[in-house]
C-alpha cells in the first residue's frame, strides 16, 4: 500500500521502469527492512 503513492511519483517524473526508479525503490524499501533485519537478529 505504500508502494502506490511512490510509483504515481515515478509516473510523473518519468522513472517508471527505468534504471534510476528501480534503485530508488529498492533502496527506498529494501535497505531499511534489511539494516532492521540485520539489527534485531
Amino acid at each position: 500500500m505504500t508502494f502506490i503513492p511512490v510509483l504515481r511519483i515515478f509516473n510523473k517524473l518519468g522513472l517508471a521502469g527505468s534504471f534510476p526508479g528501480i534503485w530508488l525503490a529498492h533502496s527506498g524499501y529494501g535497505l531499511p527492512l534489511a539494516i532492521y533485519m540485520l539489527y534485531n537478529s
